[in-house]
């Protein structure tokens, strides 16, 4: 945690199990697939907020320490009330690296990852002919 102490503030994301709750029992029919659709709306809210950041020339790294800070975290910013369940952290500050570092290094981890995914590679071959 001490490593994130030159952030300039973080943002804590928070899925309201109530709501996710209420959506069950209103639509029982849908109820299995309301906490995947929470969950993927989490994760588009991450990318989106990590896009606007970059798009200011901030940068931003998502981290999962819940539970380990729940309780620090919910006696800090007294959001004990709440019924959220702290789903991520994500500091925020200046990018330490230039924007062509960064497009090179996420260009070198998409080729790592496509090489060691069989299916997916698969499938860009299949594509590239």
């Amino acid at each position: 945690m001490k490593g994130f102490a030159q952030a300039k503030g973080t943002i804590l994301f928070y899925e309201d199990q109530d709501v996710v709750k209420g959506l069950q029992e209103q639509f029982p029919l849908y109820a299995e697939n309301f906490p995947i659709w929470s969950e993927q709306g989490h994760g588009i809210a991450l990318y989106a907020t990590w896009l606007a950041l970059a798009e200011k020339n901030i940068g931003m790294n998502v981290q999962h320490y819940n539970p380990l800070v729940d309780a620090q975290l919910a006696e800090k910013n007294m959001i004990s009330q709440l019924t959220g369940k702290l789903r991520a952290q994500a500091p925020f500050g200046r990018n330490r690296r230039t924007q062509q570092e960064i497009k090179t290094s996420k260009q070198k981890a998409v080729s790592k990852f496509l090489e060691t995914n069989n299916h997916l590679n698969l499938v860009s071959r299949l594509r590239t002919g």
